[in-house]
């Protein structure tokens, strides 16, 4: 796999909605413009075009992980890595929650295709 652009980013929001099974991540800058992916994802782009933050989509059905992890996340970090020459993107979400006054960590990987995103605003 050719390497490509890696964006590294803390959330500073993180909302979980549990009804919609929806995480939604971002590092607190202003949204300009987002690019959503099919059913599988929402990505945030500030003014000058870096990724600032991601919406995932049937975050405990399609990655199977468990609703009180998401309801509890006390941290999370987002790493995207766009890989043009291929029109792939890969997005890993670390979470750590606390349960039971226990430290859980997962990680969610979405590989949404990139050729014909529809952009929202």
């Amino acid at each position: 796999m050719k390497k490509g652009e890696i964006t590294r980013l803390k959330a500073k929001t993180i909302v979980y909605d549990e009804n919609l099974d929806i995480l939604e991540l971002d590092n607190g800058l202003k949204t300009s413009y987002c690019v959503k992916f099919g059913d599988l994802a929402i990505v945030h782009y500030d003014s000058k075009n870096k990724l600032i933050g991601v919406e995932l989509f049937g975050v405990s059905q399609l990655h199977q992980i468990d609703r009180a992890l998401l309801t509890n996340i006390k941290s999370a970090q987002m790493i995207i890595n766009i890989i043009p020459r291929e029109k792939r993107m890969f997005i890993t979400v670390k979470l750590v929650s606390v349960i039971e006054n226990k430290q859980v960590t997962a990680s969610v990987i979405a590989t949404p295709p990139i050729e014909t995103p529809l952009t929202c605003h």
